[in-house]
């Protein structure tokens, strides 16, 4: 009797133990998993467009602003296709480039493979990519004004008379329509890299700025 009732404690003791064990670590795992995925996803389905600060040689923040969006897409090259891509757009007024080599109203797009790997233009002038958008069916297509090879960047300038894109695209945004894009990229005399993604105007009506013509100015 008394074996019988120590075995029958012994049970209850390890069944206690093992449902601690399963009520604990697994729960606090799931539960940083889906904070983690709820966070890195809000910045490109509830954000969009947002007002940002420029920092200092010490990356505190400065007086000068610009207007930044965070889009998601899709890219295809040799080695894949339909792959997942992150975009963000920069509004700059003003951009000095060098010793004046661009002093004028841009926006960049920076391109971002896999979400972690910032485009690659090896080998590629601006002119070797083609970018075309689209606004209630309305077609628009040009190049690319200047590239920046580190940052993985596309800039078009206000002022380039290669195309309409930078008016068109703004023109759409004020109006608060989507912008398709289609930025192909030749390298080597070849198609090397094609990108393709939505930008719309969610957040920006939330933003303190006015539209002059077609020009952000942010005040």
């Amino acid at each position: 009797m008394k074996r019988a009732l120590l075995g029958l404690i012994i049970l209850i003791l390890i069944s206690n133990c093992v449902g601690c064990g399963s009520n604990n670590s697994p729960a606090t795992v799931e539960t940083q998993e889906t904070q983690e995925s709820s966070t890195a996803a809000t910045e490109f389905k509830e954000t969009h467009w947002t007002e940002e600060y420029y920092v200092d040689e010490f990356n505190d923040p400065t007086d000068e602003k610009y207007i930044r969006g965070a889009f998601e897409g899709t890219f295809s090259n040799s080695a894949t296709a339909s792959s997942y891509l992150a975009v963000y757009f920069f509004m700059d007024k003003e951009l000095t480039l060098g010793t004046g080599f661009l002093n004028d109203d841009v926006f960049r797009i920076r391109l971002v493979e896999y979400g972690n790997h910032k485009a690659s233009f090896l080998g590629v002038n601006a002119e070797d990519v083609q970018i075309k958008i689209k606004v209630d069916d309305v077609v628009t297509e040009g190049t690319a004004y200047y590239l920046d090879p580190q940052n993985g960047e596309i800039y078009i300038s206000r002022s380039s008379t290669s195309n309409n894109i930078f008016s068109d695209f703004l023109d759409a945004m004020e109006s608060k329509k989507e912008v398709s894009f289609v930025i192909t990229v030749n390298s080597y005399g070849r198609v090397s890299s094609t990108y393709r993604f939505v930008v719309d105007a969610n957040g920006l009506s939330e933003i303190k700025h006015h539209w002059v013509g077609t020009v952000i100015v942010v005040v």
